[in-house]
């Protein structure tokens, strides 16, 4: 899960606020739940075929909450971060239904952390991993901190406190982060003053993001970061310990190698959270060593 500026890509014409297809569904949609025993509208405007485009343009082809690539196996499955038409959480709340056709509530899901099933997950205790059949997926749950929660289209959703995190509205790399445990990369939430960040926790469950086979994807995308920072160590070892006159030859190799590095964050096939998160780890732990080596580079070119 990373971070996704909405702004990066403009909100399709048909959702508009006037004149779309949106506009008139919203329209009848309004007019349907003026009846209190209204059943559940059947919603379209949101399938449109310009509304998938624009999610998977702004997400990369990956999912909103998982950071996996679903595009060459699986369809698109478009989210509303907000259930249009039911919650879970409330049972007799008739859904978000003023928001079930707006830019900003739309996500690109994968198929499993959307829909409701049993999965193999991640039990994750202080330093070992249990595997455990549960329940995971979005669905319609909907679940917040506080007690207020909007019920119609006046009421004012700014004042929810969701506990489900919206990369396109807070930040995950502030709740969430990726730990090694018996040799596989999992998703555990941080902690301020030593407490468990709930936005985290609960986003973890009910998305599922420690599912078997994604840690198992997640974990080969890591150890091959890994691999690659081992590497570029044993490089800079080699140059810290080579004769100081050889720097001006090395240097401008060493800068390549570093480059190159940083290059895996910039829009990688999976995890891209993760992987930057990783490839920042990593550079962290040779700081020194480039420390060193630029030092040295400046004394010598002086």
């Amino acid at each position: 899960m990373k971070y996704i500026d909405r702004n990066n890509v403009m909100a399709p014409a048909v959702l508009a606020e006037n004149d779309s297809k949106a506009a008139n569904e919203r329209a009848l949609v309004r007019t349907h739940y003026g009846n209190p025993n209204c059943d559940t509208y059947k919603f379209k405007a949101y399938k449109d075929r310009e509304v998938l485009n624009a999610l998977n343009e702004l997400f990369s082809n990956k999912c909103a909450y998982c950071g996996s690539s679903y595009r060459a196996t699986s369809p698109t499955d478009i989210e509303h971060f907000r259930p249009k038409g039911r919650v879970s959480d409330a049972p007799n709340h008739k859904g978000y239904w003023w928001l079930a056709s707006t830019w900003k509530n739309l996500l690109p899901s994968c198929i499993l952390c959307n829909r409701e099933q049993y999965n193999e997950l991640f039990d994750i205790t202080a330093s070992n991993l249990n595997i455990t059949r549960t329940k995971s997926g979005k669905v319609d749950h909907f679940p917040l901190a506080g007690p207020y929660r909007a019920t119609n289209e006046n009421d004012d959703i700014e004042r929810e406190d969701p506990l489900l995190i919206d990369p396109t509205q807070r930040d995950p790399a502030l709740y969430i982060t990726w730990k090694k445990i018996n040799n596989s990369y999992v998703i555990v939430p941080l902690h301020q003053s030593g407490v468990t960040i709930p936005y985290a926790q609960k986003s973890i469950q009910i998305y599922g993001l420690n599912r078997r086979p994604l840690v198992e994807s997640r974990t080969e995308v890591a150890t091959a970061i890994e691999i690659a920072a081992q590497l570029l160590t044993s490089q800079l070892s080699r140059a810290i310990e080579s004769d100081p006159s050889l720097l001006p030859v090395l240097i401008p190799t060493i800068e390549e190698y570093v480059r190159d590095f940083v290059s895996k964050k910039e829009n990688p096939s999976q995890f891209a959270g993760m992987v930057e998160y990783l490839v920042d780890r990593e550079l962290g732990n040779m700081f020194d060593q480039l420390q060193i080596l630029r030092e040295r580079y400046n004394n010598l070119t002086q």
